[in-house]
């Protein structure tokens, strides 16, 4: 991504203070984002408060640090549930954990499937789950996390996760699995709130072997927004699309 430049002529801001006014008033702000308040979240990640944390999870993600940041945001103004379809290790897991701690909401249901990748090239594995649960451990994060393990778009982890939402909307969405957006949607659009954040990984993807990916991904985001579907929030670093649900159309 190319850099990110401030207009000319405007004068730096006291960013800490940004974030902790924004986390304060998370719950009670306007429900709807601008693309400009989730740029200026993302992309100062490095003055929050949150930032040492951001870089504990960043040793075991493959998520960056803006991400980590927007995704702890997003939960802290969550009314709803938090699902995330894929976890690996957890960096992303754990952040939002901690903020629904903070904040008092949830619940939140995360979805792995496990499996290994002891040839990953920066987080390798022999046992997803095992590191999974070990790093929520870790983080203190045990009664917050609702881990449900298998397929997203199997029968019985769908019928667990309705069972978790117990009547409750979705209203912050994370999906970093297999790239098959549309499936996931198909499947958990109806339980979506009204303005749902949603937010999608490998939006972009430079190893060959995984632009699979990116083209599901790509191809729903194009459909989704030219229909109205959901409202385009930017492109953060290292290709984790962010959007917001306008609870109409068809999925």
């Amino acid at each position: 991504m190319s850099e990110r430049i401030l207009p000319p002529n405007q004068e730096p801001r006291d960013w800490r203070a940004f974030y902790e006014a924004s986390d304060r008033s998370a719950k009670t702000a306007d429900r709807r984002l601008s693309r400009v308040f989730v740029n200026d979240y993302a992309m100062h990640w490095s003055d929050s408060p949150h930032a040492t944390e951001m870089g504990e999870l960043k040793s075991f993600s493959m998520l960056h640090q803006e991400t980590l940041s927007l995704l702890g945001y997003f939960a802290r103004r969550s009314q709803g549930a938090v699902l995330e379809l894929g976890a690996y290790l957890g960096g992303a897991t754990i952040s939002i954990a901690k903020a629904l701690q903070q904040s008092g909401g949830g619940p939140q249901i995360t979805v792995e499937v496990g499996g290994a990748h002891p040839t990953h090239p920066d987080y390798p594995t022999d046992d997803i789950l095992r590191d999974l649960k070990r790093n929520i451990k870790k983080f203190n994060v045990e009664p917050i996390v609702n881990l449900v393990e298998g397929w997203s778009d199997a029968p019985e982890v769908v019928a667990q996760v309705e069972r978790l939402l117990n009547g409750r909307k979705i209203d912050l969405l994370f999906i970093d699995s297999d790239g098959r957006t549309r499936r996931d949607m198909d499947i958990y659009g109806k339980f979506l709130s009204q303005d749902c954040i949603i937010v999608l990984d490998d939006f972009l993807v430079a190893v060959a072997d995984a632009a699979d990916k990116e083209v599901g991904v790509r191809n729903w985001v194009a459909w989704a927004t030219e229909t109205g579907l959901v409202t385009d929030l930017g492109v953060h670093q290292w290709a984790t699309w962010v959007g917001q649900y306008n609870g109409r159309g068809d999925r």
